[in-house]
């Protein structure tokens, strides 16, 4: 991630805290969990062969939500490109 973006999610740092931390945003979180598996689901069609796709779905999308979570609450420890990697394997790994 460029700098520029890390310093806007810094900046917004409270911002993204209350939309993704605050249990009276769950709507909101929902919403953002369902637009995402929607997407990837149009845009990865054969995933749906499985007989356990929702769960899958609910297992790494509220998975990756919480991971962003504790990332938010850790004031940004690790390096964006890192914790986009390591999302990205864990739930390239529950996918296959």
């Amino acid at each position: 991630m460029s700098p520029s973006r890390r310093n806007f999610l810094l900046k917004n740092k409270e911002t993204f805290g209350i939309l993704l931390c605050q249990t009276d945003s769950e709507d909101f979180q929902k919403t953002i969990i369902e637009t995402i598996a929607n997407n990837v689901k149009a845009a990865v069609p054969e995933i749906l062969d499985n007989k356990n796709a929702d769960y899958l779905f609910t297992f790494i999308m509220y998975g990756s939500l919480n991971v962003l979570r504790v990332w938010i609450q850790s004031g940004f420890d690790t390096p964006t490109r890192d914790l986009a990697e390591l999302i990205y394997q864990s739930c390239n790994n529950v996918a296959k």
